[in-house]
């Protein structure tokens, strides 16, 4: 969240410092921190599905074991034998960082997670675009905003 809380806060900031109504202030604040979530999501998203060349190494959540979205997801949907072989994955010390990606990413394509995962950022984003059509104002800045919203949401695939 410190991405999103900084981006909410930024956006909040310049909306109280242009004097602009509270509820712009609370809708700016509120887009920033959809949009960083949506990012970070998106960020996890690539870093396990990507293909190579996004600029980061594909697999390395992963691999050093970080508790993205797409782990936590795997293991509140998993059960039996599918949730112990995660577990064992993520507790595993001594391992092939390319076997380990695979077997994880297996799991995950059973589970679904990348569908819950695409679901929730688009869920994400169009909240925050809800957010900019409330807005007392409307122009060249909320369209600038809305704009970045799309590289934001859009990037690599």
């Amino acid at each position: 969240l410190k991405t999103a809380v900084l981006l909410g806060f930024s956006l909040g900031l310049g909306a109280t410092l242009a004097e602009a109504p509270k509820n712009d202030i609370d809708n700016l604040y509120k887009f920033g921190v959809l949009i960083g979530v949506g990012f970070q999501l998106k960020d996890d998203y690539l870093d396990a599905f990507a293909t190579q060349g996004f600029g980061k190494q594909v697999g390395g959540d992963i691999i050093s074991n970080k508790k993205t979205y797409l782990t936590l997801r795997a293991l509140e949907k998993s059960t039996g034998p599918v949730h112990k072989e995660l577990v064992d994955w993520l507790n595993t010390e001594d391992f092939d960082p390319e076997e380990k990606v695979m077997a994880v990413l297996d799991i995950y394509q059973r589970l679904d997670i990348q569908n819950d995962v695409d679901i929730l950022i688009n869920e994400k984003f169009e909240m925050a675009y809800s957010l900019l059509r409330e807005l007392s104002i409307q122009g060249p800045g909320v369209n600038n905003l809305e704009n970045y919203c799309n590289l934001l949401m859009n990037r690599i695939k």
